[in-house]
């Protein structure tokens, strides 16, 4: 996607402020108003009207939602998404809320994200973390916007290279709720959070059991081990266990010292079609005498980074000899 695939032209937003009318009372937020058409709230209007300004280069507005859409995203691609918001009259306060991601959002929990309001970090991490973090609701502006003055929200995103080659056809979105209300009607030490009653989303979920899936043996006979590609001889097979022969690993990344050994690997587990195999919720990576266990969470088809073997009595990183995972287990007696 880029900056220039969906290009909005300026246009005119009504807010509906003053007394509790129909917004207030059936939204809850007192003064405040929930973005929406001019006939919608016709009737709700005491006190006269916001008028918004937006300037947006990849988003959409629509019932009463922001929304940044991603499609057709290449790994390695990197771009920002900006808005800007102003009012038109009178000084307004403005608050954003964003709707919690889906449970299985494999580009949302894929997708690295920053989400800055006028030029200050407020969240970054997966697009799905971010959704989560901002949903009970933030402040856009410092005290009051000003007419004519924006404030800019801007959607830093990134996929990464070493992203699993399936995601290329997935979607995602950031969608949120805006709400504005009159500085003149409420004073600064009177304000609240129109979202201070929002539930928090959901944690994403976790195992309810951790059962091992099998190991990837010998992989010492291996070395070096590269970047897995679209040709299943390039992928670790889980040759012990209950996934044996069903399942293996697709190498996204891998650290290689002196052009022979490998020291870690970032995986994804997939089955024989190389789609997403079950969540992994524990990584056994063995190396010399040690093995270093890494718990994966929230439980993913991914590792999500390098996982590396220990160090040696000598300070060195043995080469990987070979690779257990353990799953969730009701992802398993899905399958």
């Amino acid at each position: 996607m880029s900056r220039d695939s969906l290009r909005l032209s300026r246009r005119r937003l009504l807010a509906t402020v003053g007394g509790i009318g129909a917004v207030g009372a059936t939204a809850g937020v007192g003064t405040g108003a929930y973005f929406t058409d001019r006939e919608r709230f016709t009737n709700a209007i005491t006190a006269g009207t916001i008028e918004i300004d937006y300037d947006c280069d990849s988003c959409s507005i629509a019932d009463d939602r922001l929304t940044f859409a991603f499609d057709g995203i290449d790994r390695g691609a990197s771009d920002s998404i900006v808005i800007d918001l102003a009012v038109g009259s009178n000084p307004a306060r403005l608050w954003l809320r964003s709707d919690c991601p889906p449970a299985f959002d494999p580009l949302g929990d894929a997708l690295a994200v920053e989400f800055a309001v006028a030029g200050e970090t407020v969240a970054d991490g997966s697009l799905s973390s971010v959704a989560r973090s901002l949903a009970t609701g933030i402040r856009l502006d410092d005290g009051c916007l000003e007419p004519e003055t924006p404030v800019e929200i801007e959607l830093t995103w990134e996929l990464s290279e070493t992203a699993p080659e399936q995601l290329a056809g997935e979607t995602a979105a950031f969608s949120a709720e805006l709400v504005a209300e009159q500085c003149r009607h409420v004073e600064e030490a009177d304000v609240s959070n129109p979202f201070a009653g929002a539930e928090p989303c959901e944690d994403a979920a976790g195992c309810p059991a951790c059962v091992s899936l099998g190991k990837a043996d010998d992989l010492d006979e291996r070395m070096p081990i590269e970047p897995s590609t679209a040709d299943r001889a390039t992928w670790l097979p889980i040759d012990e266990g209950p996934g044996s022969g069903e399942y293996f690993l697709f190498v996204q990344d891998a650290e290689i010292k002196d052009g022979a050994e490998t020291t870690a690997i970032q995986f994804e587990l997939v089955d024989g079609d190389g789609n997403p195999g079950p969540k992994l919720c524990a990584v056994r990576i063995k190396g010399g005498p040690n093995t270093n266990e890494v718990e994966i969470s929230p439980p993913s088809a991914s590792t999500g980074t390098l996982l590396s073997t220990l160090e040696n009595p000598g300070g060195q990183l043995p080469a990987i000899s070979n690779v257990e995972v353990d799953v969730c287990a009701d992802e398993v007696s899905r399958r």
